[in-house]
Order: structure tokens, then C-alpha cells, then sequence
């Protein structure tokens, strides 16, 4: 009798457990061995699901915006259909905390545009499927860091352009399909062109794509191009600037030339506003002083204090970005603090120029470095600026985590001016930067934490 009592408690246990997970289900959906199938189950929004759900089908319902984090916590998702609804709109972070998911569907909607970093963190996805949308721009990095996408469809879009090296790090792609959007075949298809024909196991990949311009191109397929249908190359300095002086009133030009196909647009960065960009009045006076010419270097008429700073010269076309290293320049005779001449033969700072003869005077600083946080795979240089008075005139000297950086080195940049420029900063960047600026009088020193933090 006691061991019926038993089974029959065991039972209630069992049939109590079951009951708990059938209602986990959501409304309108099937729940069978992980899988959750809501096929017209006229959702308009993502229904919560079992954490362990493997597959989750939600096709042909109403949902039209995918809101950050929808679908965080299935850890365990391997495929997700989300096409034949009316999506317009995915929000950044929509898909966070899908490690596991393989295969992406959100074909057949009305997106129009993706966020950047919305298939990031996403290691093992194997299938994307964008077709039938109205996508008219892919991001710059949008499939980066998938190692095992082999197959991606974004066919019957709007697109025109295609990001420069933007399918270029999908080393296991097989199957890729442009078909059906009105290309045209430019740089970035160039650069996709010789990824695929610069591949020696090209055979077995196949994309397909149609060019609509430039005309004499039109109709023509991938596979038919050749290196001469394409006029691109990334900006290259043939003169780059270089740090400068001049008296106040003085006329002062900064060079920087630049070769690339097509023609780089050339911008300058005075400090940390664009020259050109400014809106306050002081900026507006110098934007009338300023101009960059033809060439692309940089003309200042009639210099004057608030011209000194440090200047950077930016190229770009749809190849690629390139940014010169920050030159400085100094104005003598103004009324400012770094009013001093360049002695380009040492890492120096700037000498007192007030006088015929400097009074003797140990160094002190006008510039330092300080603390910056930089984003790890973030583009351009980090600066750490450095400079000091004094005479006899003192002399630079930088350390790296304690240990002295007696030369530039790829990564580490030794300025004529004082400064120290870290060249596409990487985890070993971080640590700690220190300035030493010494003469026959004495020395001073100022120190720097520099942290890479992940995006």
C-alpha cells in the first residue's frame, strides 16, 4: 500500500512538472523538444520563451520593430526566424545574448538600414538572410567578426554602394548574393573583386552580383571584371606636414599632399575642431584666415595667437581614411605661453623666446599628457602631447611602464616637438606614459595612464 501511495505521489510530481512547462508556452505557439514554432500567431511583438529553446519560428506575424535585448537570456538559440513579418526597425543591442544562434532569418520585411554592431558577438553564426527588404546601406564593419559565415543573402534590396573591404574578413563565405540591387560596381566593389579573385580557392565561392553603373559596366557580372575596369587606390601622403613657426601676422602654410583614386577629399583638424567646422566667432575669424588649397595643404594669413595648437591633415576617399601625424605650430611674437622658435634636432620643447638672451630658468611645463580611456580597435592615433620651457632650452624624454623610449618604434612615434603618438593603439598600448623634460637647472616630469577599453 505504501509503495502505490508513493508511485502515485511520484506521479502527481511528473504531471505537475509537465503542466508547469506546457504553460510556458506562449499563446498561439507550439512548444515540442526546444523547438517554438508562433507561425501566424498574429504576434506584434516577441513572446517570452523557455530559456532553453533551441529553435524559435515566428513567422508571419505582425512585428514590425525588434527593441535592444528582445530576445537576451536564450543562450541556447541555434536558429531564429523572424522573416515574413513587417520589421522596419532593429534597435542596437536587438540580438545581444544569442552566443549559440547559426542561422538568422529576417528576409522578406521592410528593413531599411542595420546598426553597425548588430551581428557582433554572434561566434558561431553560419547564415544570414536579408533578402526582400529595402536596405539601402550596409555599415562599415557590418560582418566583421563572424568566423563561420559561409552563406549570406541580401538579394532584392536597394543598395547602390557597398562598404570598401566589407565581406572581406569572412574567410569561410561560400555563397554570396547582390543580385538584384542596382550596383554600383566602385571601389567597393573593387575591393570585394580582388578578395574573391585574389582567393586561391575562389571556385568554390559564389557570388552574385550585377552592375547598374558606371554604364559601360552595366550588366555585367562579378566574374567578368577585371583589375583595369576598376580606377581605385587608397590615400597615400606624397607630403606630409610637418610641425612649424612663424611671427604673428606672418602668412604660414602647412603641406599636406596626398595621391589616391578617386581624389581624396582633404579635411584639416586644428586641435580638436575641423577647420572650417567652427562656430564660435573666434573659430569663424580664423575659418576667413584659412583655407585649404588645391593641393591640399593648408594656408593661415596673418597668423596670430589663437592659431597655435596642434594641426592634423585627414584624407579620405572611398578606399579609405588616412590621418597625418598631429604637427604643432607656433606663432612668436604673440601674447601666449608657447610663444617660442623649434629646434627640430632633439625630442626639445619650446624655448623662451621673450628676449635676445634667455634668463637661465629650469624647465617647467606648457603642455602635459593625461589620462585617456581609447577603444580597442578604434581608428586613428592617440596623442600624448608634451612641452616645456626653459633655458638652456630642456630636452624630451619618454618612458614606457618604467622603461625609457630612447627611439620610435612601429607602434610609438617620437615627435620633433615633444609629444609621443601611439600608431593604432592595441591591448599592449596600456600602461603607463611618462614625460621627463630636463636641462642644467633641473627636471620635471608628468605621467599618463592610458586604458584600452573593449567596444
Amino acid at each position: 500500500m505504501r509503495a502505490q501511495l508513493l508511485l502515485l505521489q511520484l506521479l502527481g510530481v511528473v504531471l505537475l512538472s509537465g503542466g508547469a512547462q506546457a504553460a510556458y508556452c506562449p499563446a498561439g505557439c507550439t512548444c515540442v523538444e526546444r523547438t517554438v514554432r508562433c507561425i501566424r500567431a498574429k504576434l506584434t511583438a516577441v513572446p517570452k520563451v523557455p530559456q532553453d529553446t533551441q529553435i524559435l519560428d515566428l513567422r508571419f506575424n505582425h512585428i514590425e520593430e525588434l527593441p535592444a535585448n528582445a530576445l537576451s537570456g536564450l543562450a541556447q538559440l541555434t536558429t531564429l526566424f523572424l522573416n515574413e513579418n513587417e520589421l522596419a526597425y532593429l534597435q542596437d543591442g536587438a540580438l545581444n545574448g544569442l552566443p549559440a544562434l547559426r542561422f538568422l532569418y529576417l528576409n522578406n520585411n521592410r528593413l531599411s538600414r542595420l546598426p553597425a554592431a548588430i551581428f557582433q558577438r554572434m561566434p558561431r553564426l553560419e547564415a544570414i538572410f536579408l533578402e526582400n527588404n529595402d536596405i539601402w546601406q550596409l555599415p562599415a564593419g557590418l560582418f566583421d567578426n563572424l568566423p563561420r559565415l559561409n552563406r549570406l543573402f541580401v538579394y532584392n534590396n536597394k543598395l547602390t554602394q557597398l562598404p570598401v573591404d566589407g565581406f572581406n574578413r569572412l574567410n569561410n563565405l561560400k555563397r554570396l548574393r547582390l543580385d538584384g540591387n542596382a550596383i554600383d560596381c566602385n571601389c567597393g566593389v573593387y575591393s570585394l573583386w580582388r578578395r574573391w579573385h585574389l582567393d586561391v580557392q575562389r571556385q568554390l565561392v559564389t557570388i552574385s552580383l550585377t552592375c547598374s553603373t558606371p554604364q559601360v559596366l552595366q550588366n555585367q557580372g562579378l566574374s567578368s571584371l577585371t583589375e583595369h575596369h576598376f580606377k581605385c587606390a587608397k590615400p597615400q601622403f606624397l607630403v606630409a606636414p610637418q610641425d612649424a613657426q612663424a611671427f604673428a601676422g606672418e602668412q604660414v602654410e602647412l603641406s599636406c599632399e596626398v595621391s589616391g583614386q578617386p581624389r581624396p577629399q582633404i579635411t584639416w583638424m586644428h586641435n580638436t575642431q575641423e577647420v572650417g567646422g567652427g562656430n564660435s566667432g573666434g573659430e569663424e575669424e580664423q575659418q576667413a584666415r584659412a583655407q585649404i588649397l588645391p593641393s591640399g595643404s593648408l594656408l593661415i594669413r596673418s597668423v596670430e595667437a589663437s592659431d597655435m595648437g596642434i594641426y592634423q591633415c585627414i584624407a579620405r576617399n572611398e578606399m579609405d581614411e588616412l590621418r597625418s601625424q598631429p604637427v604643432r605650430l607656433v606663432v612668436n611674437g604673440a601674447d601666449h605661453p608657447l610663444d617660442s622658435p623649434i629646434d627640430a634636432r632633439s625630442n626639445q620643447v619650446w624655448a623662451d623666446a621673450g628676449t635676445a638672451t634667455p634668463s637661465p630658468s629650469p624647465p617647467h611645463f606648457t603642455h602635459q599628457p593625461h589620462d585617456q580611456i581609447v577603444a580597442l580597435h578604434g581608428s586613428g592615433h592617440v596623442l600624448l602631447d608634451c612641452a616645456a620651457s626653459g633655458w638652456p632650452q630642456p630636452d624630451i624624454q619618454w618612458f614606457v611602464n618604467g622603461r625609457q623610449l630612447s627611439q620610435s618604434t612601429p607602434s610609438l612615434q617620437l615627435q620633433a616637438n615633444g609629444s609621443l603618438i601611439l600608431l593604432q593603439p592595441t591591448q599592449l598600448s596600456a600602461g603607463t606614459y611618462r614625460c621627463e623634460a630636463r636641462n642644467s637647472l633641473g627636471s620635471v616630469q608628468a605621467t599618463a595612464r592610458i586604458e584600452l577599453k573593449g567596444e
